[in-house]
């Protein structure tokens, strides 16, 4: 017999890998490890970190509001509380932005940014800042839309405080929005827009 016709003894082949199937939606905090195990979290945070800072710095997080929110969001189930106001998962929110600090260093950077806008007014004379100014450009044309959206009473995160320190400083809406706004102000009072000519404002002059 030839070597070639001798039997040879081979090892007999390994099962299968067979993988868990993914946890179903429904099982939260299966779920939630599953997703964990596939995103590095220093890399989200890395990520996340710089891009909530900034938002925040530029005034489009108003943390009062987040926390007011949490604890009168209303469940679409029965019209109860969703997260009490005595409830440990709100107190570990609420400890969670004070310990990383992210208000108190936004609030610093919107400070900051609003003394510069300050020494720019008093070096230029206006709050007009060009859009590609380099530090300011971006920060103080988001500050006039807030700014606009509180006068006109739309949504903003722009708070009370924040408003009158803008407005301390001088920056404004163009003429145009302001009579806008004013309008609006009339409309809602008498339910029209047929202002007399003579108002003393001069708004029937303008309308």
């Amino acid at each position: 017999m030839s070597a070639a016709d001798e039997a040879v003894d081979l090892p007999p082949p390994l099962p299968p890998v067979v993988l868990p199937p993914p946890p179903m939606m429904d099982d939260a905090a299966a779920a939630a490890e599953f997703v964990a195990a596939d995103v590095p979290v220093a890399d989200t945070n890395a990520t996340a970190e710089p891009i909530l800072l900034q938002e925040a710095s530029d005034g489009l997080i108003n943390f009062e509001y987040i926390i007011t929110e949490l604890q009168s969001w209303q469940s679409e189930n029965n019209g109860s509380l969703a997260i009490p106001s005595s409830h440990p998962a709100l107190m570990r929110i609420i400890d969670s932005i004070t310990d990383t600090s992210l208000e108190s260093l936004a609030n610093k950077r919107w400070e900051d940014q609003l003394l510069a806008l300050t020494s720019y007014k008093q070096r230029y004379g206006t709050c007009d800042v060009p859009l590609n100014h380099p530090t300011l450009g971006t920060w103080a044309a988001e500050q006039r839309n807030q700014y606009r959206a509180y006068e006109q009473q739309l949504p903003t995160p722009l708070t009370a405080e924040r408003y009158e320190k803008l407005k301390n400083i001088g920056i404004t809406i163009n003429r145009w929005e302001k009579r806008l706004v004013e309008l609006k102000a009339y409309r809602a009072e008498h339910g029209h827009c047929d202002v007399p000519i003579d108002h003393p404002s001069g708004l029937g002059i303008w309308v």
